[in-house]
């Protein structure tokens, strides 16, 4: 049994591997540079939804379902929450194109005035890459910037285990006990981090701005995780600090994933934005791993919260140092 959810876990990750880097280069083919961090945000607005969904759900399974059939509580969890995406995906396949010319729920016009835009976004980036700028795979590759992006990409994903994976250790750690009751407290700090996100998100499209709003969302990220780490105990302090934990993690991470598309051609968009999701997925199968033999060996999470805080600092310096505001200059769609 347990080698084949060993198995069961790894191509689970294979089939996850994709959907992110595509989903985001999807978004490049839909939005100008200059709407889609809201696009984006909109997007990763499913995310907390599905934490918020996803606790309180998982909760009440795990309650309710465990030992029947023979079936242990998690079993049921896995079953009964891999039902939905099997049937978004046949909806995906039915529903949604690849571009706006192929949209038949959008009018002629509509159509037009969306490939209009794109078209005035692309040839800017058309006459960045002539003039020895960014386009193609093996420029893609070759980049500097494609790699400092990559491990930042490692510090938004340290920093989004902390949040998915050891939200519901840390209020456990804090006193709470029941089952029902920590899918409910689980599912409170994303609440908070979807309204932050799309009022970060917007912000930063208004002004086109990318760096610092990611930057500063991932210190007050790191500085909560701080405050985690010595934190007294109490469940309505750790779960404000979770909430605050949660908004700037979903707020930097939406602003961060939206300067590959941005900074890179449409040739090389694809090639790049895999390239930056794979080595933070590199971080996002270690961390996990870090922290519970962190806590093994010191029987608490706090070293293991303020280690992590240390890499999403680093991820800061590197984006500011790494990433200059005249790589990411934009012109607003007419």
């Amino acid at each position: 049994m347990e080698i084949t959810f060993y198995i069961a876990r790894f191509l689970l990750g294979v089939a996850e591997a994709g959907f992110f880097p595509g989903a985001l280069y999807f978004l490049s083919r839909w939005f100008p540079s200059d709407r889609r961090t809201r696009m984006t945000a909109v997007f990763f607005a499913g995310v907390p939804i599905s934490g918020v969904v996803g606790s309180l759900m998982s909760g009440g399974i795990m309650h309710t379902f465990g030992g029947i059939a023979g079936l242990a509580d998690w079993q049921w969890l896995f079953l009964i929450e891999g039902i939905p995406p099997i049937v978004l995906a046949g909806v995906v396949l039915l529903w949604l194109v690849d571009e706006p010319g192929q949209a038949r729920w959008l009018t002629p016009a509509q159509r037009a005035a969306v490939r209009a835009d794109l078209d005035a976004d692309q040839r800017r980036k058309g006459d960045e890459e002539a003039a020895g700028g960014h386009g193609g795979l093996r420029i893609a590759l070759r980049d500097p910037k494609v790699w400092i992006n990559g491990l930042c990409a490692c510090g938004a994903y340290t920093l989004a285990n902390a949040v998915s994976f050891w939200t519901p250790r840390i209020i456990a750690e804090a006193g709470v006990g029941d089952v029902l009751d920590l899918g409910l407290f689980s599912a409170l700090p994303p609440l908070l981090g979807i309204v932050v996100m799309l009022i970060v998100g917007r912000h930063s499209d208004r002004t086109l701005e990318r760096r610092w709003h990611a930057a500063l969302s991932w210190t007050v990220a790191a500085l909560a995780m701080v405050a985690l780490s010595v934190s007294s105990g109490s469940v309505i302090v750790v779960v404000a600090l979770l909430a605050v934990l949660a908004a700037a993690h979903y707020s930097g991470l939406t602003v961060f994933y939206s300067i590959p598309s941005i900074y890179l051609g449409e040739r090389a968009a694809a090639t790049g934005i895999a390239l930056v999701t794979s080595m933070g997925s590199f971080a996002a199968a270690a961390s996990p791993s870090l922290l519970g033999f962190i806590q093994a060996g010191t029987g608490s999470l706090a070293l293991g919260l303020q280690i992590s805080a240390g890499i999403v600092l680093l991820a800061v310096a590197l984006l500011l140092l790494g990433v200059k505001a005249s790589d990411l200059r934009e012109r607003r769609s007419p």
